[in-house]
């Protein structure tokens, strides 16, 4: 993929998820159930954030969804969200 063609994914990709996220507001924050996390073929569990529209969104260690993922914040005492296994 040329330099072009990448860096025109990566601008549709944003303005999708700029759509998509901007504005949203955030219906449930949970670990996904054991099960859950076993259907993605994960051993651990991650936190799934859902809006209301419906869009949820769960880290992941890789892009290729490999196993689930822990994810950083600026949350004092919370600066990292773990992954569980029930």
């Amino acid at each position: 993929m040329s330099r072009t063609e990448t860096e025109r994914l990566h601008e549709a990709t944003q303005r999708k998820l700029q759509r998509m996220l901007l504005g949203q507001k955030v219906e449930e924050i949970r670990w996904l159930t054991k099960e859950e996390a076993e259907e993605s073929g994960w051993y651990y569990q991650p936190i799934q954030i859902t809006f209301t529209n419906g869009v949820m969104l769960a880290p992941m260690s890789d892009d290729e969804g490999n196993e689930a993922g822990a994810m950083a914040t600026n949350i004092t005492g919370i600066e990292t969200i773990y992954v569980n296994r029930d």
